[in-house]
């Protein structure tokens, strides 16, 4: 950390060696130094105002300066919003002793968040911070750290992943199947081939669907072999990984399965196997089955040209796990007929109910169900539950871009008039991208939107971003400008306590939750622009806005002059 005492005497010095019309820019250091956050900008927009340019040597000094400051700080509030705002500045390899000390810190939540800035460094140093994580006294973190060293291949990296499987009990062994298809070194592969045998069923299955997904060809005359188990969830397993590593060889003892088994997921693992490797005939009999309401068929139908009719009937079926996975394979045919069915599910109020993924026996197979919120005991599972399910719903939101344009606009539409505001940042942000004519004049309407303050800012921003004229974004500065004291964002723990957060339906005034990623998008957007006026306001918003900002706002400035 930087020391303070050459600050110290050089703030003496300059307090009382004379008064100059200019402000020194060495006092301005000084100034932050000592946490006179205001006056130290101040002094520098003096400066900036009268040379009508900016000094971004000093500016990245008030910057570093400002995060160390919170780097040093023992509340692990502060420490998180440091690691944001170094996140947001794009200049995490200035800050390896900070990072250090974060992967060190007593708090898991700081620990992870070290972590996932470190992931984006490829530097000898950042391997070694990193590698601190396997001393953490949270499984969490020692797990996701050997996750980063196993992707890395750094040295002895395996040997980690053993030392850590030794201290857990039997049950977490197929956790760590992955690491070994990911590493896919001689040594690792020869681990798999291992684990391919385990005495474990649920080892076995593990290494033979991540040595599938992770191509590793090799395995494949042992992934073969297991085509003959008894055990139908193993063979389940064995039938998807040879489709998925395009084994032409294993067709006949496929045909086999699919016309032999009595259990109906093996038969389709086998039957979609056939279809991957060019027996075409084999979708006759999937068709067959997704009529039955095999979710999993359902689920596939996706992939299989020419199955929109069967789809289009599905969709409609009174059983809502036939009519969900219908409707997101129907999406995957990008067919327009799936619009009413689609929009119900992206305005699904996920404090309510939610959506979950389940696998088939053998794991080869997915589909999608609905969950209620009110059926789950644990919070822990109603809080995933809600991530999951917000993660599902974006990922539907995205792939309807590929649905044609007018219908596209039909579900924007709705969305902007639905009280669901959770799908909103990525809707603009999809409404942006796509560019034409009709959706720009779609964002300047909803810019304008009284009832609705949030819709209205989000599309503000998009406008500024599409730099649409000058009119735009100067209403968007205007609007920023008055958000400057609100607190950009905060933290949750880990964990939570289940308290149950929200709003009243008919309240649209803009809750905490709903303005941080707003306002990070918003000064993110400033940054990115690089112009002078920008900065300024930078400067301003960190002189002027809530204290907690402050770290954020360092990051930013970071950005923004780099």
């Amino acid at each position: 950390m930087r020391t303070l005492i050459f600050f110290s005497l050089l703030g003496f010095s300059l307090l009382y060696g004379g008064e100059t019309s200019i402000p020194d820019r060495r006092h301005i250091l000084y100034l932050m130094s000592i946490r006179q956050v205001e006056q130290a900008i101040d002094e520098y927009l003096i400066i900036y105002k009268i040379e009508k340019k900016h000094d971004f040597e000093v500016l990245e000094q008030m910057c570093l300066s400002l995060l160390e400051i919170g780097s040093s700080s023992p509340n692990p509030d502060d420490q998180l919003l440091t690691l944001f705002g170094i996140s947001l500045s794009g200049s995490s390899n200035s800050f390896l002793t900070f990072l250090d000390t974060a992967i060190r810190s007593p708090y898991p939540e700081v620990q992870a968040a070290a972590l996932q800035i470190l992931s984006g460094q490829h530097e000898d140093k950042s391997n070694e911070i990193i590698s601190i994580g396997l001393k953490s006294n949270f499984l969490q973190i020692r797990f996701e750290t050997l996750f980063y060293l196993i992707h890395r291949k750094t040295y002895n990296s395996l040997g980690q992943v053993e030392s850590l499987i030794n201290l857990l009990p039997e049950q977490a062994k197929p956790l760590f199947v992955e690491l070994y298809a990911i590493h896919g070194s001689f040594e690792a592969i020869q681990i798999l081939k291992q684990l391919l045998n385990d005495k474990d069923p649920n080892v076995r299955i593990t290494a033979i669907l991540y040595s599938a997904l992770y191509q590793r060809d090799d395995l494949l005359p042992n992934i073969r072999s297991t085509l003959t188990h008894s055990d139908h969830l193993i063979k389940e397993a064995a039938c998807f990984a040879i489709g998925h590593l395009k084994d032409l060889n294993s067709a006949d003892p496929l045909k086999k399965i699919a016309t032999t088994s009595l259990f109906p997921e093996t038969k389709l693992a086998a039957l979609i196997s056939l279809l991957r490797l060019g027996h075409t005939e084999a979708s006759l009999e999937i068709f067959q089955m997704a009529k039955e309401g095999n979710l999993f068929a359902i689920h596939f139908l996706g992939e299989i040209p020419g199955s929109d009719s069967v789809l289009e009937e599905l969709q409609s079926s009174k059983e809502p796990g036939v009519s969900l996975n219908a409707t997101i394979s129907l999406l995957n045919r990008k067919n327009p007929k799936v619009l009413s069915h689609l929009t119900e599910l992206l305005q699904t109020d996920i404090e309510i109910s939610g959506f979950a993924p389940f696998s088939s026996p053998g794991h080869a197979l997915i589909a999608w169900k609905r969950v209620s919120r009110s059926s789950l005991k644990d919070p822990e599972q109603k809080n995933n539950l809600k991530a999951v399910s917000l993660h599902f719903q974006e990922e539907l939101l995205a792939k309807a871009l590929e649905l044609p344009n007018k219908t596209f606009l039909q579900i924007a539409k709705t969305l902007m008039q639905s009280k669901q505001t959770k799908l909103l940042p990525l809707l603009i942000r999809l409404l942006e991208n796509e560019g034409s004519e009709e959706t720009k004049n779609l964002l300047i309407e909803k810019a304008y939107a009284i009832e609705h303050p949030l819709l209205r800012s989000y599309c503000k921003l998009a406008l500024y971003r599409m730099h649409i004229s000058d009119f735009y974004r100067t209403e968007f500065l205007k609007w920023l400008a008055h958000q400057k004291t609100t607190r950009m964002i905060e933290f949750r723990p880990m964990l939570e306590e289940g308290a149950k957060i929200g709003k009243h339906k008919g309240d649209y005034s803009l809750s905490p939750e709903e303005i941080s990623g707003l306002f990070i998008e918003s000064f993110n957007a400033l940054a990115t622009n690089h112009d002078p006026e920008g900065i300024e306001f930078l400067l301003e918003s960190l002189r002027d806005g809530h204290s907690k900002n402050r770290y954020a706002f360092a990051g930013l400035l970071l950005k923004s002059i780099h």
